[in-house]
């Protein structure tokens, strides 16, 4: 099962997509921001690029969709949706960094790796949201980005260094 949210004019919409039982057969149910939960069997009749002709509740419908990374842009019954694809995880995570903390913010490593570059120092400003360091751990490069607006007071990083779970690798006040 795929779970994603839908967002469009600033509305989402969640939907998860679990494949039905028999090749190109789906279920999808969307959830709404009333809280209602609506279920719609699909199947997928034919294909051609970005071009989609998919049987929706028994109805034909042609379906054009054009995707740029995040975004799509859906053409469906002569009208053009364009929407903004999330997985549940990078909507959280959006989430949690445009919500701005409120006095001194630390930022501690989560576990342990590899400073791979340091992208703010002592004394420089920062915005919400805005890179302070890239770690690598897990064979996976991260960076990790500022709480809140204002300077950075304290740097305890440099490139190279490892870090471990728990240390404090920057206070931003």
């Amino acid at each position: 099962m795929v779970k994603l949210e839908i967002e469009h004019n600033d509305a989402f919409q969640s939907l998860e997509l679990e494949r039905g039982p028999d090749d190109g057969q789906f279920r999808l149910l969307l959830g709404g921001a009333d809280g209602e939960t609506r279920t719609v069997a699909v199947r997928v009749l034919s294909r051609s690029g970005d071009r989609w002709t998919l049987d929706v509740d028994g109805r034909v419908e042609d379906v054009l969709v054009s995707r740029n990374s995040d975004d799509a842009l859906v053409e469906w019954r002569h009208r053009t949706f364009p929407l903004r694809v999330w997985t549940l995880r990078d909507r959280l995570l959006r989430a949690a960094s445009s919500a701005e903390v409120a006095g001194v913010a630390e930022l501690k490593a989560q576990m342990p790796g590899k400073v791979i570059s340091v992208l703010k120092k002592e004394g420089d400003a920062v915005s919400a949201g805005e890179g302070l360091v890239i770690v690598e751990s897990m064979k996976m490069q991260n960076e990790l980005k500022s709480p809140k607006a204002g300077v950075v007071a304290v740097c305890n990083v440099e490139e190279g260094g490892n870090v471990n779970a728990g240390d404090l690798l920057y206070r931003v006040e």
